[in-house]
């Protein structure tokens, strides 16, 4: 699938946003593969607020059951978090709550290794630097739900990581999002995100919240 969202604001600030997000799942009795990539560009007064890209994959070993093996990787590089690349690679277990085409529920845990290069230094332990590794076990879960004859889409994810090499780092990403099909490829679409993270550089929050509301194109 490959869906694309627009917005412009105009007035004492003007504003332009696009959201472009391709997926690509395989599903086999044995295996199952997933692929996500998605790229945000932000512009508010002719200033770049946002130019977020992440790409992630993960490769599951006998998915139809309740209990799957997974492992998994990634890469991101965000202004707005204020980091140039961050690569991250893992293996864990998934559990199947539900698995019916309307009611989807899959919390899972899993150990990942993670290394982050900064655009500006941070401090961990005292020290200041500019790049970050850690060993964490991550938290969390995926869901995907339908209502009123599958007209209303409703999805959603949650992930905690705590760092076993450093207590003091952690992290938490969460989302939810609603799509109601208008006509052809054209769909309503809100949403809202919450990313958390205690270790930045000093000129970044550890909080950023993003609600958006509007017009999605889609292949289907």
């Amino acid at each position: 699938m490959v869906s694309s969202d627009f917005s412009i604001t105009a007035g004492n600030l003007s504003s332009i946003n696009t959201l472009n997000q391709g997926k690509l799942n395989l599903e086999k009795r044995v295996f199952a593969l997933k692929n996500v990539v998605q790229y945000r560009y932000g512009i508010i007064d002719s200033i770049t607020n946002a130019n977020e890209f992440s790409a992630t994959s993960s490769l599951s070993l006998f998915p139809l059951k309740r209990v799957s093996g997974f492992v998994n990787g990634g890469f991101e590089s965000s202004l707005l978090r204020a980091f140039q690349a961050r690569a991250l690679s893992g293996a864990g277990v998934s559990f199947r709550m539900f698995n019916k085409p309307k009611n989807k529920l899959e919390p899972f845990v899993n150990l990942s290794y993670e290394y982050t290069m900064f655009n500006d230094s941070i401090v961990v332990n005292n020290v200041k630097q500019l790049d970050l590794q850690t060993v964490g076990m991550v938290v969390g879960w995926t869901g995907n739900h339908k209502f009123f004859k599958n007209d209303v889409n409703v999805v959603h994810a949650a992930k905690f990581q705590q760092s076993l090499t450093n207590t003091a780092n952690f992290r938490f990403d969460g989302n939810l999002n609603i799509t109601v099909p208008l006509f052809s490829i054209f769909s309503l679409r809100t949403g809202a995100q919450v990313t958390y993270e205690n270790i930045v550089i000093s000129t970044r929050r550890n909080l950023d919240f993003l609600w958006t509301f509007g017009i999605s194109m889609s292949n289907f």
